[in-house]
């Protein structure tokens, strides 16, 4: 059974699950939404109050930072520039503006990302953020120029453990690949975690094996090597997680 987990919206993942025939439930919003394709049925959903997100509105523009809100497979913003621009590009979307955010906070959004015009932007909005939310957000980094919030109880990780219960799927059973920060509980939590070899050290160091990169099909071949030859162990068999150098062969 093979599915996708993707920072992205229902409405653009399932896109490339249908391409991929995959008619299983799919994780989203970095975990907060679990849908299924086919019914439409939500499996899970993790919201934001909405006093949290009139915090972050305010904060965003106290210091002039580029925010989108999410209501589902619906944005919403209120700035136009370079971080609009980029972010059109990004998600290959139509975006529109707002002229007042708070007037569209009407009901709990599911997440909202923060657009920095350069990586270097981004590396100082970080710190700001989780400094000001602390543990009433989970601040993660799903691109060089994207910072993602969503729910402290919000991960790939705990949406695949939902689905694989949903399923009848043991922990031990599972694997996953990921390639950034927002997998990293995903990575962990799986039975057998595979990082891409162009994945940043942190990333590699949480995960049982390390691909080749992208740009030699290292998705590919840990499908191919690792899960459908049947030579993947599961995680209670390994004695320890190896370091980003090393392969799990054998």
């Amino acid at each position: 059974m093979v599915t996708l987990a993707s920072g992205r919206t229902f409405g653009a993942v399932s896109r490339f699950a249908r391409d991929l025939g995959i008619d299983l439930p799919v994780i989203t919003h970095q975990g907060a939404l679990v849908k299924d394709t086919v019914t439409g049925q939500v499996l899970y959903e993790d919201l934001f109050p909405l006093d949290v997100m009139r915090d972050v509105v305010r904060f965003c523009r106290a210091h002039d930072l580029h925010l989108n809100i999410y209501f589902g497979d619906d944005t919403f913003m209120e700035k136009g520039g370079p971080e609009f621009e980029l972010y059109s590009a990004l998600s290959r979307r139509t975006q529109s503006l707002t002229p007042d955010l708070m007037a569209v906070l009407d009901r709990s959004p599911t997440k909202f990302i923060v657009v920095s015009a350069t990586p270097e932007r981004t590396e100082i909005t970080m710190p700001l953020l989780k400094a000001a939310f602390g543990d009433r957000v989970s601040i993660l980094r799903s691109h060089p120029i994207l910072i993602e919030g969503v729910m402290p109880t919000v991960s790939k990780g705990r949406a695949l453990s939902i689905l694989a219960d949903h399923l009848g799927v043991s922990q031990a059973e599972t694997a996953a690949i990921g390639d950034n920060e927002n997998d990293m509980d995903m990575l962990k939590w799986a039975g057998l975690g595979l990082a891409m070899g162009n994945a940043a050290l942190e990333v590699q160091a949480v995960a049982d094996c390390v691909l080749p990169p992208i740009w030699e099909e290292g998705a590919a071949y840990g499908i191919e090597h690792y899960i459908l030859n049947g030579s993947a162990r599961p995680l209670a068999a390994m004695e320890s997680r190896p370091t980003h150098q090393q392969q799990c062969d054998g």
